[in-house]
């Protein structure tokens, strides 16, 4: 019978070095892969800014097939099978949606698409006017745009939800935030209304508001309402800061 061979200390604390490094590798792996996709999914997700809903990229439409804009670059069309897609992974869009809250959806939608929409803050700048629905399961949800409380005038923004309750079509006459207007009037109500004081006219409360004009900035206004007789009515606009009449739009029609 042969001796058997003993190994030196050098080489047994080599193999116990190479078992050991064995043994740990799955594990250094594993641990990798964990940090890796925590990474990830933290550069995926952006924190809710004023109470908006969360996405992966605010700054353009998820699933949009077509988007339009009007001369002076505002969205004024955006269609898509599910433009809410990414949205619908937030817990607040998705508690929205089990409660069928349409209004409340409509707003988070746009909250989150603030920028490509333009708007500086639509959870101030955006009011829910109507709330439709049809025998077909589809509803549509009308906004308009206020600014620091001051009505916009001509402006509408509708968002569409199919049946399922996705976002697939928007269609807006918003403009961007008029973040330069100045909102304090040269003139007063009061120097308005006298201002376009007649005889046999009665004239309405001035009402601050926005106008939009293409091509230029918006401008503070007043609308009046002036009525001469039982069918001559018509909503007045008049510039807040020169009092001159810039629209005069009939409220009452005479049909036969």
């Amino acid at each position: 019978m042969l001796p058997l061979e003993k190994s030196s200390p050098k080489e047994s604390s080599s193999s116990r070095a190479v078992e050991d490094t064995s043994s740990w590798l799955p594990l250094q792996v594993l641990t990798l892969l964990v940090l890796w996709f925590g990474i990830v999914a933290c550069n995926n997700t952006d924190s809710r800014a004023n109470g908006g809903a969360m996405t992966a990229s605010p700054d353009s439409f998820h699933n949009a097939t077509e988007v339009r804009r009007d001369s002076d670059g505002a969205v004024v069309l955006v269609k898509g099978d599910n433009l809410s897609g990414v949205i619908e992974l937030d817990a607040h869009f998705a508690s929205s949606m089990r409660e069928q809250s349409y209004d409340e959806m409509a707003q988070l939608f746009v909250q989150n698409y603030r920028i490509p929409f333009q708007l500086v803050d639509p959870n101030s700048e955006v009011v829910v006017s109507k709330v439709q629905g049809d025998n077909l399961g589809y509803h549509q949800v009308r906004l308009s745009q206020v600014y620091r409380d001051i009505p916009v005038l001509n402006t509408e923004m509708i968002v569409h939800f199919n049946p399922q309750d996705h976002v697939y079509l928007v269609q807006s006459q918003f403009i961007p935030t008029p973040t330069e207007l100045v909102v304090i009037p040269a003139l007063t109500e009061d120097e308005v209304v006298k201002s376009l004081a007649q005889s046999n006219v009665t004239l309405g409360s001035a009402v601050l508001a926005i106008l939009p004009r293409e091509r230029q900035r918006p401008i503070l206004v007043y609308t009046i309402e002036m009525r001469r007789s039982v069918i001559d009515s018509r909503s007045v606009v008049v510039d807040a800061n020169s009092g001159a009449i810039l629209q005069e739009i009939p409220t009452v029609y005479n049909i036969r």
